[in-house]
């Protein structure tokens, strides 16, 4: 019976512990029906690791930048440039569209389409498998 007193004191600390534990952030699917849930300001930053899908957001004469890895169903994303600085996963397909250019430092993996008025500068990987496709339409150079 010198066990129950030591039971109860061992079940304590061990909730008091999980009382002070700092919450572990669950990252849940941004909203895409307004660009400001993704992301403010010029640049707009993304930093979201999922997005609902599919995902059609417009962000007009702003500036973007994708700097989180990026789970997506299907992205549909327009800005006056773009910038991808980590790795896009998709399920379906990317669509980049750029009034000037488009900047890719991290990688596309799945189907991908990119349009830039200005240039296309991919510096990383579009990997699309045997049935997805990749384009790549540029005003200026790729």
């Amino acid at each position: 019976m010198s066990s129950a007193p030591h039971s109860r004191g061992s079940l304590g600390v061990w909730l008091l512990a999980l009382l002070l534990l700092p919450a572990i952030p669950v990252d849940a699917q941004v909203d895409c029906s307004n660009p400001d849930n993704l992301c403010t300001g010029d640049p707009c930053i993304i930093t979201a690791s999922a997005v609902s899908s599919p995902c059609t957001v417009d962000f007009g004469s702003r500036a973007v930048v994708i700097a989180n890895r990026l789970q997506v169903g299907a992205l549909n994303l327009t800005a006056r440039t773009i910038a991808v600085q980590a790795t896009i996963s998709n399920e379906i397909t990317v669509q980049l569209f750029a009034d000037e250019t488009i900047d890719l430092d991290g990688a596309i993996v799945g189907a991908a389409h990119l349009e830039a008025g200005g240039d296309i500068n991919v510096r990383r990987a579009i990997k699309g498998g045997t049935a997805n496709g990749i384009g790549l339409e540029a005003g200026n150079d790729i």
